[in-house]
């Protein structure tokens, strides 16, 4: 969809290894004030890393795919059989079908792959079963490894948890996972200023100068021909960490520069199936706060923001 190659070449949840820093106080003997001092730091609440903001639905919604994916330990029974039962359940919302190919050779010419597949054992396939709303608009992956929900027409996130929670009771009964071992929420915003009516405006009146600082620069604004950050931040109280990627990016056969804005939350944390939705919870409401951040009230008016009721 995009051609952005540093911001938009990865469509799927999953950006590289988290290495977790345990937070501990070290040491066999902790005099009374050591000890003190622990409890109050594990009582006093961390600092709200991003600004606290109402939640709104956008008219002109820049959102173009969110996904959630959810990581468990490899079970094997996906890939030994047809996921009828999996299906039976999930299949009034999600009635298409499709086995994808999960290969290495898939965007090889026909022959090629025919001749490379006859040399692997039937054991090392892997499905990837896709299951599809009769729009197309949602979809589910499940594979051996992880499901995941995902849709290019959000509206809002009760929706999005109501379908996830129905895809996650399919997922329990049929194939009970064990533990999950890594769950994440992304969330992709393109600003396209064409469709905002904001052609005429630099970048440096719709983005926060501490997001894009090189469009605030005079010398520089007019002179930007790309873009790329990438921020790894870690949230409050270690609940996961925010892989925050953001930059100048093209929609397909468009020449317009547009801006993408990339947040993909996420823990590796062990994790009960149960538990995952509240994770998400505060995942998804980080995700507001964090693109509020990110714009300027400028931008934030032009998509005609519509307050939710709480």
């Amino acid at each position: 969809m995009l051609l952005h190659p540093k911001v938009v070449g990865r469509c799927h949840i999953g950006t590289g290894q988290l290495h977790r820093r345990a937070r501990t106080f070290r040491g066999k003997n902790l005099t009374s004030e050591g000890k003190a001092a622990a409890a109050l730091a594990a009582e006093t609440p961390a600092p709200m890393l991003f600004p606290d903001s109402p939640r709104v639905l956008y008219s002109r919604n820049p959102l173009i795919d969110v996904i959630s994916q959810l990581r468990f330990p490899p079970i094997l029974r996906i890939d030994s059989e047809v996921p009828a039962g999996f299906q039976e359940r999930i299949r009034e919302d999600f009635p298409l079908l499709s086995e994808e190919d999960p290969s290495l050779f898939a965007d090889l010419p026909p022959e090629f792959t025919q001749f490379m597949k006859a040399g692997l054992s039937s054991q090392a396939k892997r499905n990837v079963w896709k299951f599809e709303s009769e729009d197309t608009n949602w979809a589910v992956t499940l594979t051996r490894e992880f499901v995941a929900l995902q849709t290019k027409e959000y509206n809002q996130w009760e929706e999005f948890r109501v379908r996830l929670r129905g895809v996650l009771d399919a997922l329990q009964a049929e194939y009970r996972p064990s533990f999950l071992t890594r769950i994440g929420l992304r969330y992709q915003d393109l600003i396209v200023r064409s469709t905002l009516g904001l052609t005429d405006l630099p970048w440096s009146d719709l983005l926060q100068p501490h997001v894009a600082a090189e469009f605030s620069s005079p010398s520089l604004r007019t002179a930007v021909r790309e873009a790329a950050h990438r921020v790894l931040i870690e949230l409050s109280h270690q609940k996961g960490n925010v892989n925050l990627q953001h930059g100048t990016a093209r929609r397909q056969g468009d020449k317009e520069i547009s801006y993408l804005i990339d947040n993909d939350f996420f823990t590796e944390e062990k994790m009960e199936v149960a538990n995952a939705l509240e994770r998400l919870d505060l995942f998804n409401r980080e995700a507001g706060r964090l693109f509020r951040w990110c714009i300027s009230d400028r931008l934030h008016a032009a998509m005609e923001p519509t307050p939710i009721a709480t």
